[in-house]
């Protein structure tokens, strides 16, 4: 019992410090977990940690590894039989994939994964489908469908990390549309929720998301030196990956 503790222990501080924009350090616990749940031969916190896993190493620009996590998870999951699991797992490795530029593997992950939420009536697990729908969308430069995936995905969230996730998302996809009033009116909101919620990690995107756009438009030419200390900050915090595209981020 007092492993089993450790391992949820370990699994909650993953999943806050990810929320926190620590990926490393949600990484490391993640990894205990795996560890102490397997002293445990509980393999649920394991199947749970590899989901963990598959994000942080993402955002640390892992990829590779992040995959080999992800095929652990599903491989537990399976085992298990818990399908809303491998659900999260598949939606964790579409994400990936999509960040490697293989949007057909993504897809047929994210596809996967909506299938269940549907068939187990999981609300979470159908907004991350839309909200990954919507990636892949402004991926293809396909904006207005994207915005529009994302609205589906944030009528379906009831976490406030997912809503202000896809807020974030849907600023940058309403930008590259050409509605830079709606975009950085969106992102800011989203950055002052984030504020508000102690959400590190969604409110420093949204933050260069917003100055990188307006970089990108010719406003406010002293965003440049701004932009960069945002890049600093999550440089420091070993951030490769920004999620959305955000990819100078990667030191360059």
């Amino acid at each position: 019992r007092l492993l089993d503790g450790q391992a949820h222990a370990e699994y909650s501080l993953s999943e806050a410090y990810l929320a926190m924009g620590q990926p490393a350090l949600a990484h490391d616990y993640a990894l205990r977990c795996v560890r102490t749940s397997t002293q445990t031969k509980n393999v649920n916190w394991a199947m749970k940690a590899h989901m963990l896993l598959v994000l942080s190493e993402y955002y640390l620009g892992n990829m590779s590894e992040a995959l080999d996590h992800a095929r652990q998870g599903a491989k537990l999951a399976e085992s298990l039989q818990s399908w809303r699991n491998l659900a999260y797992i598949h939606l964790a490795e579409a994400r990936v994939e999509l960040a490697m530029g293989r949007i057909d593997a993504g897809w047929l992950h994210s596809q996967s994964a909506e299938e269940i939420g549907s068939a187990e009536k999981i609300s979470r697990v159908l907004s991350w489908a839309a909200s990954h729908r919507g990636q892949t969308l402004r991926f293809l430069r396909q904006y207005p469908q994207a915005v529009e995936a994302y609205q589906a995905a944030a009528a379906h969230s009831q976490f406030t990390l997912d809503r202000l996730e896809c807020q974030f998302r849907m600023g940058l996809a309403q930008a590259g549309a050409g509605q830079l009033e709606d975009g950085l009116s969106g992102l800011q909101a989203c950055l002052n929720a984030a504020q508000k919620a102690h959400l590190d990690f969604i409110e420093l995107l949204a933050a260069t998301a917003i100055l990188f756009i307006q970089v990108q438009n010719g406003m406010l030419e002293q965003s440049r030196e701004r932009l960069a200390s945002l890049a600093e900050r999550a440089s420091g915090r070993g951030i490769a990956e920004g999620d959305c595209g955000i990819i100078f981020f990667v030191n360059d």
